[in-house]
C-alpha cells in the first residue's frame, strides 16, 4: 500500500520555490488555531500567542526553503519554530521589565571596560528579586513597566483603586531597591552604595 504523502510537505515546497499564496493559506488556516490552542495551554496569554503565531508564519513564508522533509514532519518543524519564538518573546518581555525596573532603582553605571559584565550581574540580581515579589505586586509592575500602562490605566483594567495600585508598585520597587542596597557592593565595591541609591 502506497504511503500517503503529507499535503503540507508539498505546500512548504511550493512556498519555498514560488511563494505560493494558496499553499501558505492552507498552512495558515490549519496551523494557526492549533498553535494558538497549544500556546494558550502552555500559559501564554492571548496577545503573546498571537504575536508568536504571526512571527512563526512569517518564518514559514520567508524561510520555507529551510524545511527538510527527511528531517522532520511539517508539524514538527512548525511547532518547533513556535516554541523557539515563544522562548525568544518571553525572554525579551522579561528583559524589558528588568531594563525598566533597573532604570527606576539603580544608579547609572560609570563607563568602563567591564560595563557589560557589571550590567549582566545587575540583570541577574534584579531578576532574582522579581521572583521574590508577591504576585499582586509583580503583575502591576509588569503592566506599568513592560506594557507601559499608566497607574490610572492599570486601576481601570484591574478594578483596583488607584491609590492601591500606586502603593503596590511603590512597595515592589522599594523591596527591590532594599535588596539591591544589601548586595550593592557586588556592583560598586569602591563606593558608598547607599548614597548612590538615594
Amino acid at each position: 500500500m502506497a504511503k500517503i504523502k503529507n499535503p503540507f510537505v508539498d505546500a512548504l515546497t511550493k512556498i519555498a520555490e514560488n511563494q505560493d499564496i494558496q499553499s501558505f493559506k492552507k498552512i495558515f488556516d490549519y496551523f494557526s488555531p492549533r498553535l494558538k490552542s497549544f500556546l494558550m495551554r502552555s500559559g501564554v496569554d492571548d496577545a503573546i500567542a498571537e504575536e508568536i503565531i504571526q512571527e512563526t508564519m512569517t518564518i514559514i513564508w520567508t524561510k520555507a526553503d529551510y524545511y527538510d522533509s527527511n528531517v522532520a514532519s511539517p508539524s514538527t518543524w512548525i511547532y518547533t519554530i513556535a516554541r523557539n519564538k515563544k522562548i525568544d518573546i518571553l525572554r525579551k518581555s522579561r528583559k524589558a521589565i528588568l531594563e525598566n525596573i533597573e532604570t527606576a532603582v539603580l544608579p547609572p553605571i560609570e563607563s568602563k571596560a567591564d560595563e557589560d559584565i557589571e550590567h549582566d550581574q545587575k540583570f541577574e540580581i534584579v531578576s532574582k528579586y522579581l521572583d521574590d515579589l508577591p504576585e499582586e505586586q509583580l503583575n502591576l509592575l509588569k503592566m506599568n513597566f513592560f506594557e507601559e500602562k499608566s497607574h490610572g490605566e492599570i486601576a481601570d483594567i484591574t478594578n483596583i483603586p488607584l491609590g492601591t495600585v500606586k502603593s503596590r508598585i511603590r512597595l515592589a520597587l522599594e523591596k527591590v531597591r532594599g535588596k539591591l542596597e544589601q548586595d550593592g557592593k557586588m556592583f560598586n565595591p569602591n563606593k558608598d552604595n547607599n548614597s548612590n541609591l538615594n
